[in-house]
């Protein structure tokens, strides 16, 4: 089912990290050091938004990216600057 809350959603076990776009701001943030199961859950979760709060905001450093969803991106994956933000988003 589509979510309200999020956009998109992209894992890269290699890193451990997961890209999470916003609907509502556009807003791309990457989630550092995400284990694969939770990545698996929030996929199958009925409300993406509402697992995403109960288990990864707030709980993992992150990154924020430097544009949103409506500007073009490349076709490959540009990395947010390494410094990750322990504050809220």
């Amino acid at each position: 089912m589509p979510s309200t809350a999020i956009g998109r959603i992209a894992y890269f076990p290699a890193d451990r990290e997961l890209d999470v776009s916003f609907v509502g701001s556009g807003r791309t943030y990457t989630y550092i050091g995400v284990e694969p199961e939770i990545h698996d859950e929030l996929v199958r979760a009925a409300s993406r938004g509402r697992y995403f709060n109960a288990r990864i905001r707030n709980r993992y450093p992150f990154r924020k990216w430097n544009f949103t969803q409506a500007q073009p991106q490349s076709p490959e994956r540009e990395r947010a600057p390494k410094a990750p933000n322990a504050g809220p988003h």
